[in-house]
C-alpha cells in the first residue's frame, strides 16, 4: 500500500500521510475542541432552553452558576446530542458586541462563524459527524 504524500512545511520535502478513518461518537482527540465550541456556541444565551429540551437537570452550585460551562462539561456521551440540540434550536447564540446594550445582541455574523467553526473542528478531527447543509443538525 502507498502512503499519499504531502510536503513539509519545513523543508519541502515529501511525507507519507495515513489514510483517515472516521471516527464515531466523540473520540478523545475531538473532546477538548468540541467542549470549547459548545461554551462559545453559549456565550448569547440559550443553555438552559437546550439543558430542559434534553432533560439535563443543570447543577449550579457545579459549575457556579454558569449553565453554558456546566453543559460545556457534559458527559462525553451527550456532546453531539448538546451540540444538535444547538443547532436544531436556532443556536449558536454568539457573545453580543462590545457595542451592544446590555440584553441586545447584533452579533449578526457570529452565528455562521461558529456554524463555520463546527464545521472545520469535526472535519480535522475526522468525525463521522457533519454540519448539515442548512446548519439545522447534525
Amino acid at each position: 500500500m502507498t502512503l499519499p504524500l504531502e510536503r513539509s512545511a519545513r523543508d519541502g520535502a515529501p511525507f507519507p500521510v495515513p489514510d483517515r478513518v472516521l471516527h464515531e461518537g466523540v473520540p478523545d482527540h475531538l473532546e477538548p475542541a468540541l467542549r470549547k465550541w459548545i461554551y462559545s456556541a453559549f456565550a448569547g444565551g440559550g443553555a438552559e432552553l437546550i439543558a430542559l429540551q434534553l432533560e439535563i437537570p443543570i447543577y449550579y452550585d457545579r459549575c457556579n452558576g454558569d449553565a453554558a460551562l456546566f453543559l460545556a462539561q457534559a458527559q462525553t456521551y451527550d456532546m453531539l446530542r448538546v451540540v444538535n440540540a444547538i443547532l436544531a434550536n436556532g443556536g449558536p447564540w454568539p457573545a453580543p458586541l462590545v457595542t451592544d446594550r446590555p440584553g441586545r445582541n447584533t452579533n449578526q455574523l457570529g452565528r455562521p462563524q461558529l456554524r463555520e467553526g463546527l464545521r472545520r473542528v469535526l472535519a480535522a478531527a475526522s468525525s463521522a459527524w457533519e454540519v448539515d447543509d442548512d446548519g439545522n443538525g447534525l
